[in-house]
């Protein structure tokens, strides 16, 4: 059982837990060890420049709402970067991917 799944974790936990997993899934590894990055430059390698909420937590399996929350950080200081156009959030495939391993590496 994952590390991250013992406590009840907040949104961004979940985000941060479930990219880890497949990380360290991906490069088989065991869950509570280290992974490598360049894992995720192949995750978002064949993504397009752009994704919307809905594109981006099918991506780590979280809602579009926990995605959403991320974007208007009601989670804490370091908001997930997008871009609103009208009604509809963009998120940049190149500050979603810093932002994960900015926030990756605060976790641990």
């Amino acid at each position: 059982m994952p590390l991250c799944v013992r406590f009840n974790p907040t949104t961004i936990d979940t985000v941060i837990c479930n990219l880890l997993s497949y990380l360290r899934a991906y490069n088989g590894q065991m869950l509570d060890g280290p992974f490598d990055v360049s894992a995720l430059d192949d995750l978002f390698a064949d993504l397009p420049k752009t994704l919307t909420p809905e594109q981006a937590g099918d991506l780590f399996g979280v809602s579009v709402v926990t995605v959403r929350k991320l974007i208007t950080n009601h989670e804490g200081d370091d908001p997930l970067p997008a871009i609103k156009f009208g009604k509809a959030w963009v998120i940049l495939r190149d500050d979603f991917k810093l932002w994960l391993i900015r926030r990756s590496n605060a976790s641990n």
